[in-house]
C-alpha cells in the first residue's frame, strides 16, 4: 500500500535528509562562494534561513579564511623553502661559520612531485614564498650547528605535516617577534593528502584535526583574518553561544521537531519521540562530519585516472600522484550530485575560482557536469533569492600564490621529464 505524501514528509529519514543538507547549504553558499569567493551574494531570507540552520555546525569567517589559505596554499608546503632562503642569507653574514658549511647545489624533499631542486629553485621559491608572510615573522638570529646541518643537509620529506592528526595545544598565540615556525599555518595547505604521510586515507581520516589547527591559529591570532572576514556580531554571538546552540537549537529542535511531527499520544511516546528526535541530529551531524572529511581527501587526490591496480595500491602507501599540470586538485564529475560539485570540478575550481558553477562547459552539458552549481548560477543570474557577487579589486587572494604557481612549473617541468623518459 502506497504511503500518503504526508507520511512521507514526516518521515525520521525525511528530517535527517533535510537537517543533513540545509546546513551544507550554509557551507557551499555562504561560507564557500559568498566569503571564501565573493561569487555570489544570497537575499536576506536565504542567508537569515542558513545561518539559523547551519548556526551549530561551521564559523563562517574562519571556515572562509582557512579556505582562502587553501587556494593560496594549495597542495604545498612553502616553509622549508623559506628557511633554506633565511639561513643562507645568515650564512652570507657570517663568513667565518659558512666557511664549515658548503651550501649544496640541490636540495631534497622539499616538495611530493619534485624530489630534487636546484639552489636557484629554491632560492627563487623562498623569495616568492616570503611574500605571503611579508613583516609577519621575525628571522632567526642565531643557528645551532644541528640546525644547520638540518637545513642545508636533509634528505627528509620536509614538506610533510609535522604531525598525522594535528595538536591544537602547539598552536601559538604570537608574540611581538613570531618565529617562521610560529606562523607556518599560513604558509601550507591546511588539508592536502599529497603532504599528509597517509596521503588520501590519513586527510580521509585527520582532516578535522588538521582544520581544527588552522581554525585554532586564526581564533588565537584574529589579527590575521583579513577585514571583510572579520566576524559579524551575529557571527560573534555565534560562536560565543555555540555549545548551548548544539544542545538547545540543535538536539532540543531536532528533538522538538520530531514530537510535533510524530504527534504521540502518551508520555512513553512522547519520551520515544524525543529520543529518535535526538538521534536523528546526532545522525545529521556525523553525516556532515563524514561528508567533510571524504570532500577534503577526494577534492584533491590528484590523478585518479590510473590504473586501478595503482591507485589502490596508492591509497595504501600514501602517495598521491600529480596531474600533467602540475596540480593535484581531482576531477571526478560522478561525485558531483553527492557532494553537491565540491570534489568533481575541483580542477576547474582553483584555476577559475569566482565560478559559481566549477566547470568550463556551457549548456546542457554544463548542468550535467556541475548540476547544483548550475542551479545557483540560475538564481543569482535572474535574482531568485541571490545576486551575482562583487568579486575582487585587483589579484584575487584566493587563487594560487606566485610560489606556488612557481612551484607548479616545477612539477610540470619534472612530470614531463618522468613520463618522457616512460
Amino acid at each position: 500500500m502506497k504511503k500518503k505524501t504526508g507520511e512521507i514528509l514526516r518521515s525520521p529519514w525525511v528530517q535527517l535528509g533535510a537537517m543533513t543538507l540545509v546546513p551544507l547549504l550554509k557551507t557551499t553558499i555562504l561560507d564557500h562562494r559568498e566569503s571564501t569567493h565573493r561569487s555570489l551574494t544570497p537575499g536576506k531570507v536565504v542567508r537569515g534561513t542558513l545561518e539559523v540552520a547551519g548556526a551549530p555546525f561551521t564559523d563562517t569567517s574562519r571556515w572562509a579564511v582557512t579556505h582562502i589559505d587553501h587556494h593560496s596554499g594549495t597542495d604545498a608546503n612553502l616553509l622549508p623553502t623559506i628557511e633554506i632562503a633565511d639561513l643562507i642569507e645568515w650564512l652570507e653574514q657570517n663568513p667565518d661559520i659558512a666557511k664549515s658549511f658548503p651550501i649544496p647545489d640541490s636540495f631534497m624533499g622539499l616538495d611530493p612531485s619534485v624530489p630534487e631542486m636546484s639552489l636557484e629553485e629554491v632560492l627563487h621559491l623562498g623569495k616568492l614564498s616570503r611574500q605571503l608572510v611579508e613583516g609577519r615573522y621575525v628571522p632567526q638570529a642565531n643557528y645551532t650547528n644541528e640546525e644547520i646541518q638540518r637545513i642545508l643537509y636533509s634528505q627528509s620529506q620536509r614538506y610533510m605535516y609535522e604531525t598525522l592528526w594535528g595538536n591544537t595545544k602547539a598552536v601559538p598565540v604570537l608574540g611581538d617577534e613570531p618565529s617562521l615556525y610560529d606562523i607556518r599555518y599560513k604558509l601550507r595547505d591546511p588539508h592536502a593528502p599529497a603532504i599528509h604521510r597517509m596521503g588520501i586515507i590519513g586527510v580521509g581520516l585527520f582532516n578535522y584535526g588538521l582544520y581544527n589547527d588552522v581554525v585554532t591559529f586564526h581564533n588565537r591570532n584574529p589579527q590575521l583574518v583579513p577585514e571583510h572576514l572579520q566576524r559579524t556580531p551575529r557571527q560573534e554571538f555565534i560562536e560565543r553561544n555555540k555549545n548551548k546552540i548544539r544542545l538547545y537549537g540543535l538536539v532540543g529542535g531536532s528533538a522538538l521537531l520530531r514530537v510535533l511531527l510524530d504527534q504521540p499520544k502518551s508520555p512513553g511516546d512522547l519520551a520515544k519521540s524525543s529520543l529518535k528526535g535526538a538521534v536523528i541530529a546526532g545522525g545529521a551531524t556525523a553525516a556532515l562530519f563524514a561528508g567533510s572529511q571524504i570532500v577534503n581527501a577526494f577534492g584533491h587526490a590528484g590523478d585518479l585516472e590510473i590504473p586501478k591496480k595503482r591507485l589502490l595500491r596508492n591509497l595504501l602507501t600514501g602517495k598521491v600522484e600529480v596531474k600533467e599540470n602540475g596540480s593535484y586538485a581531482s576531477r571526478l564529475p560522478v561525485a558531483n550530485i553527492p557532494t553537491l560539485d565540491e570534489v568533481g570540478g575541483q580542477d576547474v575550481h582553483h584555476e577559475y575560482p569566482e565560478k559559481i558553477a566549477y566547470t568550463n562547459q556551457t549548456g546542457w552539458r554544463k548542468v550535467k557536469e556541475a548540476p547544483y552549481g548550475s542551479l545557483l548560477e540560475f538564481l543569482a543570474k535572474h535574482k531568485i533569492g541571490m545576486r551575482e557577487g562583487p568579486g575582487y579589486e585587483g589579484r584575487r587572494p584566493d587563487v594560487p600564490s606566485e610560489a606556488v604557481e612557481y612551484l607548479m612549473a616545477l612539477r610540470r617541468a619534472e612530470y614531463t621529464r618522468t613520463h618522457t623518459a616512460e
